[in-house]
Formats: C-alpha cells, sequence, structure tokens
C-alpha cells in the first residue's frame, strides 16, 4: 500500500515536472526565435484587413469623385 503510494507520487512528480519542463522550454524556444502566438497572428491579419479595406473605400471615393 505504502509502494504504491510512493509510485504514485513518483509518476506525478516526474509527469508534472516533465510538464513543466516541456512549456518553459517552447515559451524560451518561442521567445528565442520570436515566434509569434496565435493571438499575435489573429491581430497582424485584422490590421492587413484593415489596411486592405483603407485602400478600398480610397478607391471608391476616387471612382464617385469622377463620376460625380
Amino acid at each position: 500500500m505504502v509502494l504504491g503510494f510512493l509510485l504514485y507520487e513518483a509518476v506525478d512528480l516526474a509527469w508534472n515536472f516533465g510538464g513543466m519542463t516541456y512549456r518553459g522550454g517552447k515559451y524560451v524556444y518561442d521567445w528565442y526565435y520570436q515566434v509569434p502566438s496565435k493571438d499575435d497572428i489573429e491581430i497582424m491579419d485584422l490590421q492587413e484587413l484593415k489596411k486592405r479595406m483603407e485602400v478600398l473605400e480610397q478607391l471608391i471615393r476616387e471612382k464617385n469623385l469622377k463620376d460625380t
């Protein structure tokens, strides 16, 4: 019974320590190589769409001015 508890705790400790090591290593890798997160990618996509919409709105304004 005590052996089972010790094994359970050893596996639990190894699992959590391994997870922390993996997440920490991934964070350091992403930080060092400047890998964008999902939020950063979405923000960049929205900014690109905003720029494209501004260009299209400008083209529409120019077209409307020429027609009048």
